[in-house]
């Protein structure tokens, strides 16, 4: 009889642990789309994130080299989600470059060295990369790219200050590491394919990570200044010539040469 008791209480707790590993699953997802949700909220809200179309990111950078004491690069990238690309880069030690990328199109046009070339042989496999990554570094969450929350990450290498979370989005799974206090992400990896390849700064885990420090409030949108130790100045939705994703640029039109205001001088 007590052997009959003993097995039958064995065989009750195994059937409640089976129930709550099954429970588990949900509840997990469950708390991954409340922090998700949480961490919207806390970037400004899903309607405004859904209402950008546009991006500008400036980079300015200073170095140091045995060439050039006080080195300065000027990077302007401005983007037309989900594809399309303006970027001006200026760099002392690398030369210049300009480029419009336009994917919908199959448009690409490419300026170095002496300003007078022009390559029409679109460069998709190397830019495509910079859409996605725009994406999620500074508004997480777009009308063309809608990560799906999946489970709650949880081990020694989750930090203690942060809550991780596993997504889907655009096929390929990212990570969000969300700072505990603000809601906001620390730290995002990317373990889609093209984000892999087109760096070399890559988390053991294998996807590419990338750093975000100090958030500002950006029309409304809480953005990332710093990434990678890299500080960028950010515009959501600025007013752009008609042409600016559809013909090639010119160097004498400046950095600034996508802006409304250049269509007047702009060379077609």
């Amino acid at each position: 009889m007590e052997l009959m008791l003993w097995r039958t209480a064995c065989l009750s707790l195994l059937f409640s642990a089976a129930s709550l590993q099954g429970e588990r699953p949900l509840d997990n997802e469950k708390s991954a789309q409340r922090l998700w949700e949480q961490m919207i909220s806390a970037k400004g809200g899903r309607e405004r994130l859904l209402n950008i179309h546009t991006v500008l990111e400036r980079e300015v950078s200073r170095y140091r080299s045995q060439t050039f004491k006080d080195g300065k690069a000027r990077i302007d990238t401005l983007y037309g989600l989900p594809e399309r690309r303006w970027k001006w880069f200026d760099s002392r030690i690398f030369g210049f470059d300009l480029h419009v990328s336009n994917f919908k199109e199959d448009l690409y046009y490419f300026r170095r060295y002496d300003l007078t070339y022009i390559d029409t042989t679109p460069d998709f496999g190397r830019d495509l990369p910079s859409m996605r990554r725009i994406q999620l570094v500074h508004l997480n969450e777009t009308e063309w790219l809608k990560p799906t929350p999946i489970r709650l990450l949880t081990g020694k290498v989750i930090p203690h200050n942060v809550d991780a979370i596993q997504t889907m989005a655009g096929g390929a799974r990212v990570d969000f590491y969300l700072d505990r206090r603000t809601h906001l992400p620390a730290a995002i990896i990317d373990y889609h394919p093209g984000a892999i390849r087109s760096t070399n700064r890559n988390d053991p885990s294998g996807g590419r990570r990338y750093e975000l420090s100090r958030y500002e409030l950006v029309d409304g949108i809480r953005a990332p200044t710093v990434v990678d130790r890299v500080h960028y100045e950010i515009a959501f939705n600025p007013s752009y010539r008609e042409d600016a994703f559809t013909t090639a640029a010119f160097a004498e039109e400046g950095p600034e040469g996508w802006k409304l205001e250049k269509a007047a001088i702009h060379k077609t």
